[in-house]
């Protein structure tokens, strides 16, 4: 089984286009993009696998308040790889195995049917 497109799939379905931001929300390459209207065109174009790498647990600043530290917060991050060249980062904040493992058997039956995944 492809570690790696059971992760992405986790990012599909429960993560958000481009990188954290320090005041909440999203970084995205392209403001206008959203999570379906970008999986539309990974879907046509192609993920190209070999060189799309498995989501890496991160930790990012968070603003917590004027007078307050900044606080930290995990999240599963990923730079997905089209097979005409193009980029995306992928985020999901907060990500848990406990979240992760009640859908393992969804993610796999996703990978192995749907199209996005082929390679």
């Amino acid at each position: 089984m492809n570690t790696t497109k059971i992760m992405w799939a986790w990012l599909f379905k429960y993560g958000r286009i481009g990188t954290p931001s320090y005041y909440g929300g999203s970084e995205k390459n392209n403001p206008n993009d959203t999570e379906s209207s970008y999986l539309s065109v990974a879907t046509t174009i192609g993920i190209d696998w070999s060189k799309t790498k498995q989501p890496t647990p991160q930790r990012h600043l968070e603003f917590a308040g004027t007078f307050d530290e900044p606080d930290y917060t995990e999240c599963l991050q990923g730079v997905l790889v089209l097979k005409n060249g193009q980029t995306q980062d992928w985020y999901n904040k907060d990500t848990k195995l406990e979240d992760f493992l009640p859908v393992m058997s969804e993610l796999i039956e996703a990978i192995s049917s749907e199209e996005i995944y082929k390679d």
